[in-house]
């Protein structure tokens, strides 16, 4: 028979167990929430409308076929919404055909150029030059976008002989002014340079302001040349390689302009707060963790001595 005595020994017991596993369970809520948020950051996502990003490669028109024993090979692959898109160019001839063009719409979407050029004495030649747009519009009144764009490019060149050079060179321009500096690798035994190399990782940040456009212009070249001075060897030779890529690493909306002003006697209408970003959603669980806690803590009652 349960007595009031047993009774004021079991229910402060069973309170403290109710507590322990509220806190329990509301720690992992809070885990799971910090999941859900590093889940959503690692992902790439749609980014705002409002904002256009398309390219456009194609072989310039100062290429050159190769000669001789000479290779050239490019592959051009822009990725659009998580799909990627793919032309292979051998000598001069692409497939599909050129342009290629692309409309860039979500975080982690690129453009990427990767090419090759070997050639071997006598009389090698080898020049493909990449022709490289990517316009970004701002198509808003009111927003003003915040892009990172991540830039990789590796680059190198190597030639054995007295009588081969070889080069290969990335320029990014905004709007006329250097993106990055020229990346450029060059090797020619004649200038001491038998091996070079270029390999670089970096982020540049761009404001795009209301009705703004941005044009990144640029060019990705590969030139590989024996017979410079009319005594190339039989075992004179180069290999170059250009891999060139631009990713959207970020958008995100940054200053707003003000809108017009609101006319006397207009009541302005409230503009809803959203909250299916991950700092709101971090801020809400914080707050749900937070109650719950207070909740548990107020009604643990300790047990009184003086029940009858």
């Amino acid at each position: 028979m349960v007595t009031k005595e047993k009774l004021r020994r079991i229910v402060p017991y069973q309170k403290q167990i109710n507590l322990k596993n509220n806190n329990i369970n509301c720690y992992f809520f809070f885990l799971f929430c910090l999941s859900l948020i590093s889940t959503q950051s690692s992902q790439a996502m749609p980014f705002d409308p409002d904002l256009s990003v398309t390219t456009h490669l194609d072989l310039d028109s100062h290429s050159i076929p190769t000669s001789g024993t000479a290779n050239q090979t490019t592959m051009y692959t822009i990725t659009q919404a998580g799909i990627a898109t793919i032309t292979n160019i051998n000598n001069l001839t692409a497939v599909p055909a050129l342009p290629m063009n692309g409309n860039l719409t979500d975080t982690d979407d690129s453009i990427e150029i990767n090419s090759q050029s070997t050639g071997n004495a006598p009389n090698a030649h080898s020049g493909l030059l990449t022709d490289l747009t990517l316009t970004l519009q701002n198509t808003s009144a009111t927003k003003t976008f915040s892009v990172n764009l991540q830039i990789q490019t590796n680059l190198s060149a190597s030639v054995n002989g007295a009588d081969v050079a070889a080069d290969t060179k990335t320029t990014l321009q905004n709007n006329g002014i250097n993106l990055i500096a020229d990346k450029e690798a060059k090797a020619d035994v004649a200038l001491g340079l038998p091996n070079d190399t270029s390999n670089r990782l970096q982020t540049i940040n761009l404001q795009i302001l209301p009705l703004q456009t941005a044009t990144i212009m640029g060019n990705v070249d590969i030139m590989g040349d024996t017979n410079l001075i009319g005594h190339s060897l039989v075992d004179d030779n180069w290999h170059l390689s250009n891999l060139t890529k631009i990713t959207l690493s970020l958008v995100s909306q940054g200053i707003i302009v003000p809108p017009p002003s609101i006319p006397a006697n207009t009541a302005p209408v409230p503009t809803p707060i959203p909250v299916n970003n991950p700092i709101s959603l971090l801020l809400l669980s914080l707050l749900i963790l937070l109650t719950s806690m207070f909740r548990t803590k107020t009604f643990q009652y300790p047990a009184s001595d003086h029940e009858s």
